[in-house]
């Protein structure tokens, strides 16, 4: 500080270039048709792995990997199309029939239900497996 005054200034430095890019690429008709029909695209995905292969050949994003994982993991119509890839175990074997009421029971319990005049949300539901009756309890 001196007589004339004092002078304080910030300088803030920040990379542009991928806000230029992005910009670049919203105004390019190309891109943006690309994007549409990709978007309206009905095809399922191979795995993320796959897919992110097959789009670093062309596309390039921050993140790109994990955007991918979590779009394919999500994508509805890659849930309802692909079978699980496990081996079946066996055939399925018969329960053996109870002989006696409430020798063998299943138990569950059943939450966010509509609150009963005691504040209770929940069920705790038991079922004979021989006569099919039920006990719940609040």
């Amino acid at each position: 500080m001196g007589d004339q005054g004092a002078l304080l200034a910030t300088l803030y430095v920040r990379p542009v270039l991928m806000e230029r890019i992005l910009a670049a690429q919203s105004q390019d008709l190309l891109i943006c048709t690309l994007r549409l029909e990709v978007e309206n695209a009905f095809a399922m995905h191979p795995d993320s792995t796959k897919t992110y292969r097959t789009l670093r050949e062309h596309y390039w994003w921050p993140f790109m990997k994990k955007q991918i994982a979590e779009y394919v993991s999500k994508c509805l119509i890659c849930q309802q199309v692909k079978a699980e890839w496990q081996k079946l175990s066996r055939l399925l074997q018969p329960l053996p029939i109870p002989e006696w009421k409430w020798e063998h029971i299943t138990m569950d319990f059943v939450f966010k239900l509509p609150p009963t005049l005691n504040k209770h949300d929940e069920v705790w539901v038991v079922v004979d497996r021989l006569t099919k009756s039920a006990q719940i309890n609040y």
